[in-house]
């Protein structure tokens, strides 16, 4: 799991006659990562085949497009049978079988796309039409008399205090109404020439003409009414369009095709892959070093021997090695956050297992509300899962652990539902003053203006801080020995010890206060001894000292010592140690404080939701009105707060990891070890 698992390259020649079976047996196996065809062997690539696989990928990403529409992932099914004897005539049979669906699909989902870019362009016209909707008259009949010009529009509210002098200078009729605070609607009426300059003053206000299509009535009001109703219309044609292709007979036979339809683009991609004669065929690939006999015995069954398999070596020395990656179900879903920022290389570590961790840990951190965790998870369970399982279960996870910081925080939809269940009482009962987790407001909760409000505060305040550093400095350092644990899995000893070992040795001397005493003020009196003071006779502030001076020393040393070694120009050795260092220093300089953001945005949801709670008390007075009014905007600021901020904390935490976390090991350039495999299907080759 910490590392990716080890691919042998092989190439294989068998006879041409058991070719079309040893496919079958590999796609259902899933074992097989094909490559570009061997150099040095005879053959040539069927240049059919590779019109097919365009064709089949044409194919395939237009029903994943369906799909789309409907709003769900595209999906196979199991217990399909595929019955070849040329695999392009049996390509051609599927898609002659399946016609009538993907016509009926393209023509629905095609329509579908011109009605959304008719609401767009209906829904623009009606938000313009709205703030004049109350105008009753033809405008376009105004705009149609021979002998008088005229025109009508929006200008920015300060060009109000020069119509009038307009008016005068060319001696024409203009007619202003407000619409708001930043603009208004103007009308003028005159000779032609004289309505044209008035328009040319107009466009340094921002003047835009009200232009009502033809098609549409020429008053205002009526115009409006038309293109509410045409709006209507459409919107309810488009949900009588999904209503029949998300029928469950539609989408069964979608998911089919689909199925088969990939299936096909798979086989292809091992066809355009392979070198053909007369009477072999060649080809070359990866196979995990684990599933090697499974390979052999797959070939020996589908050829009855008729085979020879060259190993070309577990790596290789040019060119790239896909990664394998196992993972337990568990973990396999995180990975596709790590894959955001790249595949790991085949020697180097996997950061997934680590993320399982830290990612729903710093998630929790910045978000510490229950009410709030619980509407994640059921948003995860009840809309993305049946979307997309993967996403569904991580948002579901994150949810689920921002519950736990929330009872944590004794955070429930904010002070008002967690004061009326008592959550705090019930910290109090088990022997704790606060909350674990309690954000510095609770302080504004508990105490009047005064001397304990703010000591509590400070001190709830400080709690955060200490937390988020310590995580920080752990992370950071962490990191760090991944990095020099990465360099020496790949071989790079010179790297490990001249370069990636004082950024280690520097990462944790600088954070050493951080983890050594979890206490922020603590760690900010050794700093202050260590740096400013220059008072070294604690260990902690000696070991920042000379550590990272260590650390600073070794590495720009290191850099000229890696230059010689590898031959190059000792000055470009310092040149690079120069930058190397300086970097190393803003990179302390700014990572380690970014990892405040964990408090400030854990600040931020409680002062947020305090202020909520506040609006709550102002509005709700005497009265079930008032009441009411009271409990509706502080629901409506808890979903609020719910949504935004739960996008907030997954974007912030995501950063941490790729940026202040990712840098300092991981590369996430290696290419994913993609076998040939055909869940559910089975190949019957005649």
């Amino acid at each position: 799991m910490l590392i990716s698992s080890r691919v042998e390259e092989v190439v294989v020649t068998l006879v041409d006659e058991h070719y079309d079976r040893v496919i079958a047996k590999l796609a259902v196996e899933g074992i097989f990562h094909i490559d570009s065809p061997p150099s040095g062997f005879k053959g040539n690539v069927d240049r059919e085949y590779v019109r097919a696989l365009s064709l089949a990928s044409e194919y395939t990403s237009k029903l994943e497009s369906f799909f789309r529409v409907l709003g769900l992932e595209p999906q196979t099914v199991e217990g399909v049978t595929i019955q070849v004897s040329k695999w392009i005539d049996g390509f051609n049979r599927v898609i002659k079988e399946y016609k009538d669906i993907h016509e009926e699909y393209e023509r629905g989902v095609s329509r579908l796309l011109q009605i959304e870019s008719q609401l767009g362009e209906l829904q623009a016209l009606k938000a313009v039409l709205y703030q004049v909707k109350h105008v009753d008259t033809d405008i376009r009949a105004a705009m149609e008399v021979t002998r008088l010009g005229f025109s009508i529009g929006f200008v920015s509210a300060d060009a109000e205090g020069k119509l009038e002098g307009y008016a005068k200078k060319y001696n024409v009729m203009i007619a202003y109404e407000k619409i708001d605070e930043e603009k208004g609607l103007v009308a003028v009426a005159g000779d032609y020439p004289s309505v044209r300059s008035v328009v040319s003053q107009l466009a340094r206000y921002k003047w835009s003409p009200l232009s009502i299509p033809i098609s549409l009535p020429g008053s205002p009001a009526k115009a409006f009414e038309a293109v509410s109703v045409e709006i209507q219309r459409l919107m309810s044609e488009a949900d009588n369009i999904r209503s029949l292709l998300a029928r469950e007979d539609m989408v069964s036979k979608l998911k089919e095709y689909y199925t088969k339809v990939l299936a096909f683009r798979e086989v292809f991609k091992f066809l355009v892959n392979t070198l053909k004669t007369k009477s072999t065929r060649t080809f070359r690939g990866f196979v995990d070093v684990a599933d090697r006999s499974r390979l052999e015995k797959v070939l020996r069954e589908a050829t009855g021997g008729a085979f020879i398999m060259a190993s070309l070596g577990v790596k290789r020395a040019a060119g790239k090695t896909p990664t394998k990656v196992r993972l337990p179900g568990p973990l396999r879903i995180f990975h596709n956050i790590v894959r955001m920022y790249g595949e790991p290389d085949p020697d180097e570590i996997v950061p997934t297992i680590f993320l399982v961790i830290t990612l729903p840990l710093t998630f929790a951190l910045m978000f510490p509300d229950a009410g709030h965790g619980l509407l994640v998870l059921l948003f995860g369970l009840l809309y993305v899962m049946p979307r997309n399982r993967d996403w569904g279960t991580i948002i579901s996870i994150l949810g689920a652990s921002s519950i736990i910081s929330g009872l944590l925080a004794g955070e429930i939809f904010g002070p008002l539902v967690s004061k009326a269940i008592g959550i705090h009482k019930i910290w109090e009962g088990l022997g704790f003053e606060t909350p674990p987790l309690a954000p510095p407001t609770l302080a504004s909760e508990l105490y009047p203006p005064g001397p304990e409000r703010i000591e509590l505060s400070v001190t709830l305040l400080y709690k955060s801080i200490t937390i988020a550093l310590w995580i920080g400095g752990f992370m950071l350092t962490l990191g760090a020995l991944l990095g020099v644990i990465d360099a020496l899995l790949k071989g790079d000893k010179i790297g490990a010890i001249l370069i990636k070992a004082p950024k280690l040795l520097f990462f944790a001397a600088v954070t050493s206060p951080f983890l050594v005493y979890f206490n922020i003020s603590e760690s900010g009196a050794v700093l202050r001894s260590a740096l400013l003071e220059g008072n070294l006779d604690n260990p902690v502030a000696a070991f920042l000292y000379y550590g990272a001076i260590a650390g600073l020393l070794w590495l720009f040393i290191g850099n000229i010592v890696e230059a010689i070694i590898h031959k190059e120009s000792p000055l470009s050795g310092l040149g690079h140690g120069f930058l190397e260092v300086y970097e190393l220093v803003l990179m302390a300089v700014g990572n380690i404080p970014s990892f405040l953001r964990i408090m400030a945005l854990s600040l931020a949801h409680a002062s947020l939701m305090l202020g909520f709670s506040e609006l709550y008390y102002v509005v709700a007075g005497d009265g079930i009105l008032s009441l009411l009014a009271g409990v509706l905007i502080y629901i409506m600021g808890n979903l609020l707060a719910a949504g935004l901020e739960g996008i907030l904390s997954y974007a912030h935490s995501i950063r941490l990891h790729f940026y202040e976390w990712f840098s300092k090991f991981y590369s996430g350039t290696g290419i994913p070890f993609q076998p040939i495999s055909l869940p559910g299907v089975r190949i019957v080759v005649a």
